[in-house]
């Protein structure tokens, strides 16, 4: 999900004429933005419940300073271009259209690490939308979210008992 060089060889081979919109979720919305950052071609983006920096969302989801250091280690290596870049100073003053959606009950990249930080920026090229009781799917229904949790809340707990052991009984159950 990061933006590899195969990623921006892609974009680079299609020779889009038209503005490009990126759209994605979680990682692919930390891609989107990323590449809209560093990207003059690309002028839109939808970003679903994205963040805004590897580092903040590592450090706001592990306690523990020794797995933040080493994860933070690999990523600079993996991926030195994007690693430091800052999002939230670029999402500041830019020009470029974005849509921000996020739900107020996201756990996997909580609401206050990257969504209120945009929101707080109050720049008129960007818009944000929040929505509530979804977790990290802001497209689904409140519907669709409360089935999702049902569905996997029950597979969970059929696999701690034991219930479901081989790969025939989880293609089976779902």
């Amino acid at each position: 999900n990061m933006p590899t060089k195969d990623t921006m060889e892609l974009l680079d081979l299609l020779k889009i004429k038209q503005p490009i919109m990126l759209v994605g979720h979680s990682m692919g919305a930390y891609t989107a933005l990323n590449l809209i950052h560093i990207r003059d071609d690309i002028d839109q983006a939808v970003i679903l419940s994205g963040y805004l920096s590897i580092p903040i969302e590592i450090k706001a989801l592990l306690k523990k300073n020794f797995f933040v250091r080493r994860i933070l280690k690999y990523e600079k290596k993996t991926i030195p271009e994007y690693y430091d870049l800052n999002n939230l100073e670029f999402l500041k003053n830019t020009s470029k259209k974005l849509f921000f959606i996020h739900s107020d009950n996201d756990v996997m990249v909580p609401i206050s690490t990257s969504f209120e930080k945009v929101e707080e920026l109050n720049n008129p090229n960007i818009t944000c939308l929040r929505v509530t009781g979804r977790k990290h799917n802001p497209n689904y229904t409140e519907a669709a979210t409360k089935y999702m949790d049902e569905v996997f809340g029950t597979y969970n707990y059929l696999l701690k008992k034991n219930k479901i052991i081989t790969k025939q009984q989880t293609i089976d159950y779902f």
